[in-house]
Formats: structure tokens, sequence, C-alpha cells
């Protein structure tokens, strides 16, 4: 099969073999959300021949764009192909860029069909589909979400929070990531959003970002303090009455604990700094080719991934005179904080806790400073137990 690669703006730059595909490379894949007369949501059970994620639940439709298709194209022959839905106009919902082990824009379709509607599944790509009320899913997804695709849980989340019971209090979680990363904190945070579907997520960027050199510039951490506090009371005063809570990942935990944040009701710490040492974090960067370390101007670092970090020397003086433990013993008079320290952290070396507030809940888990692999649904299993009470 050969595919379209495209720009960052969803323009195609070429077509390739899909057995090609090299890491940047950006893909285009598409989803389809049916529903029928009563409300009810078809979902299909994934083929068990399925290299990938084999016997798990997901949208009716869904795929690869492929060479000289558009995504309405793709997805009106793969709607006919795998569940024997003809003759739909469906609606172009929403479209997002995502990285995962892959780079790809995911588009998204919604259709509303007869509930009694004669589909006709391709075995090979589908062994069952099925129709779903709402409640079925949720129950499903929150009992056994191992039996879902890992990215059913944004799509369930965009297309049923416009329908949950506005009786219900709105649940909306702020996420602060971490040193010179993008909002998404290389995956980490996007996939805890993802299982929180029936929620608002609030990702946003505190670095400047120039999207074509790859380049992060860091900004001070007052001033990242700053932009969270405004992120928070926006969220506050668009949402009368809401529920928020607030997930920071490393520097990111910092940052909440410098913004003091009001009326929060729970705050998780994932791998916090629990120090004002940077030069374990300068050590991590000057053995890698290309990083300039300048304590009087810019420091140049470079990324396992490619890009660049610039870190103005303000920035070094600012982070050595911030103290993170009475920082955040403060906090936990504010709010209801959770430190998850990972027992093999790679990047902060150590979960030392001495001087913790007794009020704070410290829970240590296995896993590295991003819980990556298994770890990381350990990790976000245990965010989902502390936010469901």
């Amino acid at each position: 099969m050969r595919i379209p690669i495209v720009n960052e703006q969803d323009e195609i730059i070429k077509n390739i073999d899909v057995s090609e595909r090299q890491k940047g490379d950006i893909g285009r894949v598409f989803a389809l959300w049916v529903t029928n007369e009563k409300g009810e949501i078809l979902l299909a059970q994934r083929s068990f021949d399925k290299l990938r994620d084999p016997g798990k639940w997901g949208p009716a439709v869904a795929g690869t764009v492929e060479e000289g298709e558009t995504y309405e194209e793709n997805i009106i022959k793969e709607a006919e192909e795998e569940i024997g839905l003809v003759g739909i106009t469906p609606k172009i919902e929403q479209k997002y860029r995502k990285s995962t082990s892959h780079e790809y824009f995911s588009q998204w379709f919604s259709v509303v069909v007869d509930s009694k509607y004669p589909f006709v599944k391709q075995d090979s790509e589908v062994a069952e589909i099925k129709w779903f009320t709402k409640d079925e899913i949720l129950k499903s997804f929150k009992g056994n979400p191992d039996s879902w695709i890992p990215s059913i849980g944004e799509i369930v989340k965009y297309f049923l929070d416009r329908n949950i019971n506005s009786e219900s209090k709105k649940h909306i979680i702020i996420f602060s990531h971490g040193f010179g990363t993008r909002k998404d904190d290389r995956g980490l945070l996007t996939d805890i959003a993802e299982r929180f579907f029936n929620t608002e997520s609030i990702l946003f960027d505190y670095n400047g970002v120039d999207e074509t050199e790859k380049v992060l510039t860091v900004r001070l951490l007052s001033e990242q303090a700053k932009m969270l506090t405004e992120i928070i009371e926006k969220a506050r005063i668009g949402n009368p009455g809401a529920v928020i809570d607030i997930i920071g990942h490393s520097q990111g935990c910092l940052v909440i604990a410098l913004a003091k944040p009001q009326d929060v009701r729970k705050t998780i710490f994932v791998a916090p700094s629990l120090d004002n040492d940077i030069e374990h974090t300068l050590d991590m960067f000057r053995s890698r080719p290309g990083t300039e370390i300048n304590l009087s101007g810019i420091s140049k670092l470079a990324r396992r991934d490619g890009t660049i970090t610039l870190v103005p020397a303000e920035f070094w003086v600012e982070r050595k005179k911030v103290e993170p433990i009475p920082l955040y013993n403060k906090l936990s008079s504010q709010t209801d904080l959770i430190i998850i320290n990972a027992k093999q952290d790679e990047i902060l070396g150590h979960t030392e806790i001495q001087g913790l507030n007794k009020k704070i809940k410290i829970v240590e888990l296995d896993g590295s400073h991003q819980f990556s692999g298994e770890a990381r649904k350990v990790l976000i299993n245990k965010i989902k137990e502390f936010l469901d009470k």
C-alpha cells in the first residue's frame, strides 16, 4: 500500500510505500463515528489476525489514507469495504496532529444511519460490529480499558462530551509539561488525557516554538507560572462550578507550585523536581553532540529527538533560587496534593522526599522518568484511581 506523507500544514510532499516510512514522516489517518436514531454508537472489534491491536474495539471504520485519495474518499471506500455501509455523506469533524510511535494527522467524521441497517463485515478487518449505548461504552472503557485501541479515549471524549448529562458537574484537567518539551510532554500527557474521555483536557505550551527549525526557547519559570495562572482563571470563568484538577510532570510540577493555584480540587505531580540542582541536568546534556552550555548567555541543548532547546542564562539563575520542597508543602494546604515518583528515574536520578509535609500523599511506582512502556499503563490507572474518587 502506498500512502501520502505530508508537512506540518497537512500538505502532501510525497507518496511512498508504507514499508518505506521513516521516523518523522507524517501520515494521514481517519475515523468514522457512526450513530443511530436511538443515540447508540456503532463500534467495531478489530480482526484477531491483525498485527496491531488484534481483537480490540474502536470506531466503526478507521484506517490510513492511501495515495491519490482524500480523507473523505478513503473513509467512504473503507466504510463500504469493512462494514458494508454505502451511500453515506459523512460530516467532517475534528482534525488533529498526533505524535506517538508514528507522526500523523487524524481526521474524524460522523454519520447517522438507521439502527436496522444491514451491515456486512469484512472478516479480514473486522471480528464483530455492535451497537453500544453511551453508558455501555463508559462502563466498558472504565472497567476494561485494555480491550480498546489506544486512541479510543480521545475519540470517545470528543463525541460523547457533547451529550453527557448537563446536570453533572463538568470536569476539567489542566496539564503542566516538563522542561524543554511541547505540551504533550513527548506523548506522556496526551496518553493520560486520552483516558479521561468524559473530561475537558487543557494542554498548552510554556515554551516558544519554531516548528520550521525544530527549536524550543525556554521561558523563565516565573513567566510559565503566570501563563498557568491565566489558563486556570480562564477555565474557571468559562465553566462556573466545574471541578478542576491539575496534572504536572517533572519541572511542570514546580511551575504549578509557583503559580499557587486557587480552588483546585486535586493536584498530581508525576516524577517532580525535588531540589534546585541544575548540574545534574547540565551534565546530562553536555555529553550530547551539538550541545553548547553558556551560563552567561544562551545555552543550546541537543535533544534525542533531533530538536534543539534554547535556554537563557536568566532561567538557570532563577531555577537555582527556587526551593521545591517548601513550595510543595505550601501548595498542599491549598489542594489535595499527590506525588507519584518514578523508582527508575534516569533524568532526576532520585526520589528523595525528606521534608515533605505528611499530608502529601506519596506513591512510588516502577518506571522511567517518562514512565515508558508498560509502566505508563500502571501510572495512568493510578491517576484515574485518584481522580475518579
